[in-house]
Order: structure tokens, then C-alpha cells, then sequence
């Protein structure tokens, strides 16, 4: 270690200092931050073209994904600042010289704060997209009136939150480290409540049992939202322990992007079937998909027949609404995400099934009555 420079943290007994090339997370920030931003704006993209171009209907919690978006889109240049910074994340401080400690505090500081700023309207638009599904038009069930807690409570929280770093707090300053602990068991709390909020729900719906499973498998994406989060939790209380915050600050905000684009795939998933099937009538796209079935053997299988050989019908025939031939493995979101007027009606909590036809969409929705179950 030069003599001429102090390390902002003194190291542990028999080890010392190395300026020039001490390990770090340096090349794990540069393949998980690009690639989960890749990911979300994938998806993203497809949930505003699919309602844009071709439901041509873009709601509320469309535009709160595309802020929360834009918003995630400005980790990159925080990212890359933060791995700019000599001698890069992830190192412990007594790896760092002390003069860099404020640059370390700054960078990290705003990526709190931009934290903030994604989380919210994020979890705004996945809340309203669930009140959209579940609780149409007038309807005012448990999953709205959850929602919408949810909504408030989100909102007031991370707003606050982002406040008092703005204001008040700096994050070499160990109280702060405690502030990171308690948002981190909220953030916890808040992924847990909208990953199992929408299963009652689904369960509730007249539909195949192993259709009820699929849907509650791409709503379960969730999960690993709070895996990530939780992982989070476990360095939080690290960190909340120790003054070497420059290694343990890095390791938790870098299990930010998986929780992001986790939430991201939830909010968008549930267009994807409707994206899909729009996709496979393009004549290049049909053409394609034929090819690559015939090179695999399956030249042989009729097109018009299901796997189990029985003569596809009704709903696989192109309907008004223009929905076109329909892939029988599909996911049918349609059957969730009904217009939100007085043509729509999904009752969960009622006794008697109800079913109305959506016209736009050519598809009804029931429920099933208690007594049939």
C-alpha cells in the first residue's frame, strides 16, 4: 500500500489494503444492469405496442409503466458512473481511498433516490392493471379496495422516503444505513401483498383448473421480485451492522434490477398472448413458423387439429373482433381483461355466477356460483 494514501476504513488484521486491483462486482454490474434493462424494455415495448397499435386502447397504468420505465432507463448512466469510480463497486473500504468516499456517497445516494422514483409507478401501474382484470367497470370487490390501500400506502411511503434522502440523509451516515433496513422490510411486506393478491382471484374464475394454474404462473413472476427483494432485506441488515458500506451498499443495489425487471414482466406478461397471436398472422411470420415446423417433422400434423387430434372450433376460427386463429397453448388473457364499461361484469364476491359478453373482444366472462363448486 503507498504510504501517501489513507483507506477510508483500516483493515482487518493481516490484510492490507490493495488500491490497484481489489476484487469487486464489477463484471457482475456489467451483465446483470444492461441485461435487465434489456429485458424490461423488451417487454415493455410489446405491452405499448400491443395496447397502442393493436387494441389501440392505452390506459392509465400504461402511462405509469412508460414513466416507470424511463425512469429505470436512467440507472444506465448512474450504473456506469458508479463503475467508473475508482476502484469500481463492490469493494471494501479499506480498499478505498479515503478521498473517494464522497464520490462513493453521491453516487450511491442518487441511486437510492432514483430508486424511488421507478418503485412508485411501478407498482402503481401493476396495482391498477390488477384492478382493471378483477374488478371492472363499478366494481368494487376486495381486490380494489386492496389495490388501492396498496396504492396509498406505496405512494405515501416511497414518497416520503425519497424526500427525507433528498433532505436529509447522506449515505455514509450510519442512521441512514437503519432507514435502508426498514424500507427494505416494507419493500418486502408491499412485493409479498401484489404477488398473492391476484390468486384468489384466478381461482374464483369458471375455467379449467390447469388454465387457472397457467395464469397463476405468470402472475407468480412476482416471485422472483421477492427473492431479489429479499436478498436485498439480508444485506440491508448487514449493512445496518457494519461501517464498510461501500462493499455491502454495492451488493444490494445490484439485486435491484432483478426485483425491477421482475416487476416489469408482471405488468406486461398479461398482453403477450394477445401479442403473440398478432404476431403469427403476419404472412412472413406464418410462413417462417411453417418452415420450421416442417424441418422439425411436424408436416404431417393437420393444421386445423389440436394435440389431441379433435377438430379445433368456434373460438380457433377468426372472430369479429378480428382475434384471428388462435395457438391453443396460449395463455387467454382476453378472458381476464375485459372492458372496463357497462358491458363488462366479473363478480367475485357475489354468490350467483355472473356472465356478460365483451364486444369488443368476442369473449365472455364468468363466475362460477358457489353451489357448483
Amino acid at each position: 500500500m503507498p504510504s501517501d494514501i489513507e483507506p477510508a476504513m483500516q483493515p482487518p488484521p493481516g490484510v492490507e489494503s490493495n488500491f490497484v486491483d481489489p476484487p469487486s462486482i464489477l463484471t457482475s454490474s456489467y451483465a446483470v444492469v444492461p441485461l435487465c434493462i434489456v429485458i424490461a424494455t423488451i417487454f415493455v415495448g410489446i405491452r405499448i405496442y400491443t395496447k397502442a397499435i393493436i387494441l389501440r386502447k392505452v390506459v392509465t397504468e400504461d402511462y405509469f409503466l412508460i414513466v416507470a420505465w424511463l425512469a429505470y432507463l436512467g440507472y444506465l448512466p448512474v450504473g456506469l458512473i458508479i463503475n467508473k469510480t475508482k476502484p469500481g463497486p463492490g469493494v471494501h473500504m479499506w480498499n478505498v481511498p479515503a478521498t473517494q468516499i464522497p464520490k462513493y456517497s453521491y453516487n450511491f445516494h442518487v441511486a437510492t433516490i432514483l430508486y424511488d422514483v421507478v418503485v412508485i409507478p411501478l407498482k402503481v401501474s401493476i396495482l391498477l392493471q390488477f384492478m382493471r382484470i378483477f374488478s371492472p367497470g363499478s366494481t368494487r370487490n376486495y381486490i380494489f379496495w386492496i389495490s388501492i390501500a396498496l396504492i396509498v400506502c406505496n405512494v405515501g411511503y416511497y414518497g416520503g422516503y425519497m424526500l427525507y434522502q433528498i433532505i436529509h440523509c447522506r449515505l455514509s451516515n450510519a442512521y441512514c444505513h437503519d432507514t435502508f433496513f426498514v424500507s427494505a422490510c416494507i419493500n418486502v411486506v408491499s412485493d409479498v401483498g401484489i404477488l398473492i393478491l391476484p390468486h384468489r382471484a384466478i381461482w374464483g374464475l369458471n375455467m379449467p383448473r390447469g388454465k387457472k394454474i397457467a395464469l397463476s404462473g405468470v402472475f407468480l413472476i412476482g416471485l422472483f421480485a421477492c427473492i431479489a427483494a429479499a436478498i436485498r432485506l439480508s444485506y440491508a441488515v448487514t449493512l445496518r451492522h457494519s461501517d464498510d458500506f461501500t462493499y455491502w451498499m454495492a451488493k444490494m443495489s445490484l439485486w435491484v434490477f432483478p426485483e425491477f425487471t421482475s416487476g416489469f414482466l408482471v405488468a406486461c406478461l398479461p398482453v403477450l398472448p394477445r401479442f403473440a397471436n398478432t404476431i403469427s398472422e403476419i404472412p412472413l411470420i406464418t410462413r417462417l413458423v411453417s418452415s420450421i415446423r416442417s424441418l422439425s417433422g411436424s408436416r404431417n400434423v393437420p393444421t386445423n387439429a389440436s394435440p389431441h387430434g379433435t377438430a379445433r372450433t368456434g373460438r380457433s376460427n377468426r372472430s369479429k373482433g378480428g382475434m384471428g386463429n388462435r395457438n391453443v397453448t396460449d395463455i387467454e388473457f382476453q378472458e381476464l381483461v375485459v372492458e372496463t364499461d357497462s358491458r363488462s361484469v366479473v363478480d367475485y364476491d357475489g354468490g350467483r355466477g355472473s356472465q356478460d359478453k365483451d364486444k369488443k373482444l368476442g369473449i365472455s366472462v364468468t363466475r362460477a356460483s358457489s353451489n357448483s363448486r
